[in-house]
């Protein structure tokens, strides 16, 4: 199997090196080159074709404009942003100009992993800290058809999984889903299991991730009973 080729964009030289030297450590994940200027990340994201440019968001001349310059050549690798603040209004400004993943600088080294493994294959990874129904309510449509432009092709789940995905990621509890969809609670988790096991997910925050990746909360529907 191939490695997931990675470009470190970051002007903090030792920043860089602790960075690659985590990376390389994990065995699918190589570090093709660094940078500490916009024109380097261009020139180098131009030589490299790296899949995935992890790329600090405070840069000098704003790390922002690095994916506006490369895109206008034609790269097609994704940028998995760093942010030393918690800024929900810099995340969006971020997912509008094209990044395709979003972590904080505090994370661990297990979800910086997981993060771009997630984005290389083409989804979206935002900080669970960061996540949630409001702040994709709140995407520019832009940004939304971008995101969801990335995606996969959805695993064919049934109408009512469907369903059952989309009230979780909204936040309602599995008496709650029982109520609004007629069922008992054990069909909803059932049904949110057989969801897990198509997709390949366990955990309840991969699955409102998923819905909210997947676009199932553009769908309009009534509020379930608490």
């Amino acid at each position: 199997m191939s490695k997931i080729r990675v470009l470190i964009a970051d002007d903090h030289t030792l920043l860089r090196a602790g960075l690659a030297s985590l990376l390389r450590a994990q065995p699918d994940l190589d570090v093709v080159g660094e940078a500490g200027t916009l024109p380097e990340v261009v020139e180098k994201v131009s030589r490299l074709a790296p899949d995935i440019v992890l790329l600090d968001l405070a840069m000098p001349a704003g790390g922002l404009d690095a994916i506006a310059e490369v895109r206008k050549r034609g790269s097609r690798s994704r940028f998995l942003a760093l942010a030393a603040q918690d800024e929900p209004n810099l995340l969006l400004t971020a997912l509008a100009a094209g990044v395709s993943g979003y972590l904080l600088k505090t994370t661990d080294l297990a979800d910086l992993g997981s993060a771009i493994r997630a984005v290389a294959q083409g989804r979206i990874f935002v900080a669970a800290t960061l996540e949630g129904p409001h702040l994709w309510e709140a995407l520019s449509s832009r940004a939304r058809r971008r995101a969801m432009e990335a995606l996969p092709p959805a695993p064919p789940l049934s109408p009512r999984e469907k369903q059952v995905l989309k009230l979780l990621a909204l936040g309602h509890t599995y008496r709650a889903i029982a109520v609004q969809l007629n069922l008992s609670e054990k069909s909803v988790e059932t049904y949110r299991a057989r969801a897990g096991d198509k997709l390949g997910f366990r955990k309840r925050a991969a699955l409102v991730r998923y819905a909210i990746d997947s676009g199932l909360l553009d769908q309009e529907m009534s509020k379930p009973a608490e």
